[in-house]
């Protein structure tokens, strides 16, 4: 039928050549869904003037005076301009199909999936490409935040840190890279508000991709998720000074003849305005500043070298003078106030040297080497004391005792005393490969790493009551917390790892491709060794290439750090082995379009199996372990995700999460019972007789992390008149975490947390750009490409959020749950200036 129609076109065409020399028909369609595209523009050679305009079906006819040869432009809004030259005879017809390639100025991530979808590969399937936006909300400032909006699965009821977790893992299972260079956490950081500024710079960062589980035999030995930033290698000269109410960050980068490029940043912040809005009222002095720079050289076009470099230095200081917590309901309120007296002063220092060399023996193989050097110093120094009311507060206003106390129900004091400090120098040896053979993809390598890791710890509690000091003694006073170490671990890991990945096409409209890897780690501290099968492919059944089908299946596991080898009481234990996992995923993307606008959904369901677990405990963000190795776990959920063009040529993003993860350790407990059928876990506590016990079990019980549902929504808009004026709106609701009393393992984590609510918006605004500046600018301003302003309220709703409790006793022993809360509301501004 189409060589009919060609034929035809061809003998009209031939039939009416007397005043034509040349006629060239054609049609037009979308590369990405074959759909004819209308009104678009055709011409030749640069005689606009003369063009046509496709028909409904695509359908273009072009007819014009006689030249041999001529150059046929083809041009769409919205599409990438078609340009092609073509030699004609004399009197001879032409008849073009022409393919149009989409293009987006505003949303990357949906229309390059889609472009490259007929090619698409498992690089792409296995991990999430996260896009950089330095204009989102953030009171934390760090890129880190970014995950919980764009990742799957991920979670955090934090905004003042980078931690976060991911599937019901800890803030310690998640592997973040950068150059592939592998990035720390910090061991000794008992808060969030201590933090400051995380190893990733946002102005630096070209590529973010980002794996919930079931990463790849590439990727290191962690249980839960994998970061993987890539910094830029800029094209060109370039830089940008960013300021505001809460730090300076300033970027240079440059470029010379494509052999040599430079990236280099500088990064400030005080978050004493954003600390002031918490409970405890005092001084705050938090000054965190770091310097990055990151340098590639091309001594040859097989070689080329390049050195990241970081110093980083945090520091925290904390004079409290008073804090004040209503709680309770609301026909028994009841307030927490403490007077306090001391200081905590905390220093975090972080030197990184990161060196590659790079040998091209072939466009198709690939080898590098890299050495990678840390040096990390941090310390803690607190000495804390509070005197201490708990009462019932009148809620009448017309009394005139209003918000004060009407009942005192305990007092008393607290101290908390601690001198920690924790050195690190760590050195990295890797060598690693990559191998292209048709249509196979093999990578390699091996990884020296050796350590030398020094922790002294010597911290206590006292906690009085009603001047008596708890737990109570006759002839000494007891201290409820006491954990002291001073202990050194020198140690050599080995890692290695193969894996090949394989894709092709089935016929015209299916694809299939797969990774098969294998991972292998030991270390010589505990000696042991762990081989690691991994296996990840993808599936795509329509014509449309819409849609795409994935899973993964594989074990990881997860070699104890300093802090996995610390019990809660600061305990040694170099035995413990490492937590072990399997991961069974299996997950959908689809890419459609909603009132001509493109989205894509994405879901996952997962089920994860842990074994020779640590458990843990949070306090805020200090992760504490049994370190035994006695509990099995396992997690199961899906994530769902919808981003797209909400408002047009303005991208936002929807998560939604639900997960159960739970743990058994197998404790047995005895219970009592009384003569009035009442059970009791001390049997001190029965005012009847006891008159028997038995033993409990408590099953499976959730862990520190379960968070059944959260959400997670960020929405952009502009003014449709005025799209330099934009706004930025994040949303988060989790559910609350678990918890319990202190020292009591037979209701460990019994408890709920309120909810994690929070909304933050944005207002930024271009004042002047590119354009704009080089007409009729002053010199110093010529330079600049643009200027734009941002103004931040951060918990706009002003929500109380709790990251965590005290436990605080009244007159009869009484346990109560004091809610340790987060930020309010404040308002943050910045204005940037790029060049």
């Amino acid at each position: 039928m189409k060589s009919f129609f060609i034929f035809l076109c061809s003998f009209l065409i031939l039939n009416n050549l007397e005043a034509q020399n040349y006629v060239i028909e054609g049609v037009v369609k979308d590369l990405q869904n074959g759909a004819p595209i209308k009104k678009a523009q055709v011409f030749v050679n640069n005689e606009i003037e003369k063009s046509v305009i496709t028909d409904e079906n695509g359908k273009f006819r072009i007819e014009n005076s006689s030249k041999d040869s001529v150059v046929l432009h083809i041009q769409m809004i919205g599409y990438e301009n078609f340009q092609k030259n073509y030699v004609l005879k004399s009197n001879e017809p032409r008849f073009v199909f022409a393919e149009l390639h989409p293009k987006s100025n505003f949303i990357k991530e949906v229309d390059i999936k889609s472009q490259r979808k007929a090619k698409l590969t498992m690089e792409e399937i296995s991990t999430q490409k996260i896009e950089v936006k330095t204009e989102q909300v953030n009171p934390s400032g760090n890129i880190e935040n970014l995950l919980k909006f764009q990742g799957l699965g991920v979670g955090g009821n934090n905004e003042l840190g980078s931690q976060y977790n991911v599937r019901g893992g800890s803030f310690d299972e998640n592997l973040v890279y950068v150059n592939d260079y592998e990035v720390y956490r910090p061991q000794l950081m008992r808060s969030a508000q201590q933090e400051g500024l995380s190893f990733a710079n946002s102005n630096l960062v070209n590529n973010m991709k980002f794996s919930s589980g079931g990463f790849k035999a590439e990727y290191g030995d962690k249980l839960s998720s994998v970061l993987d930033i890539e910094y830029k290698k800029p094209k060109k000269w370039g830089g940008s000074i960013e300021a505001g109410l809460m730090g300076i960050n300033a970027h240079l980068e440059g470029n010379v003849d494509n052999d040599f490029t430079w990236l280099s940043g500088f990064r400030y912040r005080d978050n004493s305005y954003l600390l002031s809005s918490q409970e405890i009222k005092g001084v705050y002095q938090p000054q965190f500043l770091d310097f990055q720079n990151y340098i590639t050289y091309k001594l040859h076009d097989a070689f080329t070298i390049d050195w990241l470099v970081n110093v980083s230095s945090n520091r925290f200081k904390l004079i409290p003078a008073d804090r004040q917590t209503n709680f309770g309901l609301v026909n028994f309120a009841l307030t927490y106030r403490v007077k306090y007296d001391g200081l905590e002063l905390d220093k975090y220092s972080n030197f990184m040297n990161g060196f590659g060399m790079n040998l091209a023996l072939s466009p198709n193989f690939k080898l590098r080497y890299s050495n990678s050097y840390y040096y990390i110093d941090e310390s803690q120094t607190f000495d804390i004391q509070g005197q201490y009311s708990l009462g019932e507060i009148e809620t009448d206003v017309n009394s005139s005792n209003y918000q004060n106390f009407k009942s005192v129900l305990g007092a008393g004091g607290f101290q908390n005393w601690g001198r920690d400090r924790y050195q690190a120098t760590m050195s990295h040896n890797t060598f690693s490969g990559n191998l292209l053979l048709g249509k196979h993809h093999l990578k390699f390598g091996y990884t020296n790493k050796s350590e030398l890791l020094k922790m002294y710890v010597n911290e206590w509690d006292r906690v009085d009551s009603a001047d008596y000091n708890i737990p109570a003694a006759t002839d000494k006073i007891i201290f409820p917390y006491v954990a002291k170490a001073n202990t050194e671990i020198k140690g050599i890991r080995h890692e290695f790892y193969l894996q090949e990945s394989f894709s092709k096409d089935l016929d015209s409209s299916r694809r299939i491709g797969f990774t098969i890897g294998l991972r292998g780690n030991y270390w010589n501290v505990n000696k042991e060794w762990f081989i690691s099968p991994r296996f990840q492919a993808f599936y795509m059944p329509l014509k449309n290439k819409r849609l795409t089908l994935n899973m993964a299946v594989g074990s990881y596991n997860q070699q104890p750090f300093f802090r996995e080898l610390l019990n809660e009481y600061a305990v040694l234990n170099t035995s413990v082995k490492s937590q072990k996992s399997l991961h069974y995923i299996a997950g959908a993307e689809y890419i459609f379009k909603w009132f001509g606008r493109p989205f894509k959904f994405t879901s996952e369901a997962y089920y994860k199996h842990l074994w020779d677990v640590n458990t843990y405990q949070y306090n805020n963000v200090l992760v504490r372990y049994k370190a035994n190795n006695q509990t099995i776990a396992y997690a199961k959920g899906i994530d769902l995700r919808l981003n797209g063009e909400v408002v047009k040529n303005a991208e936002s993003w929807v998560n939604i999460s639900f997960m159960d993860t739970k743990e058994y350790t197998g404790d047995i407990f005895t219970k009592y019972l009384d003569s009035l059928g009442n059970t009791y876990i001390n049997p001190n506590s029965s005012s009847a007789k006891i008159v028997d016990s038995f033993a409990y079990n408590r099953g499976f019980i959730p862990r520190q992390s379960n968070q059944f549902f959260t959400l997670n929504m960020y929405y952009q808009d502009y003014f449709p008149r005025f799209p330099n004026y934009k706004v930025h709106l994040s949303f988060i609701y989790a559910s609350g975490l678990p918890f319990g009393p202190p020292n009591s393992e037979i209701n460990r984590n019994t408890f709920t947390m309120t909810p994690y609510k929070r909304l933050d918006i944005g207002f930024s605004a271009t004042l002047r750009d590119e354009q704009k500046i080089n007409e009729g600018a002053k010199p110093f301003l010529k330079a600049v490409k643009s200027i734009w302003a941002t103004v931040e309220i951060f918990n706009i709703l002003d929500f109380e959020n709790q990251v965590g409790v005290s436990w605080i006793r009244d007159f009869d022993n009484n346990q109560f749950a004091v809610p340790n809360n987060l930020t309010g509301r404040r308002i943050n501004a910045r204005m940037v200036f790029k060049f």
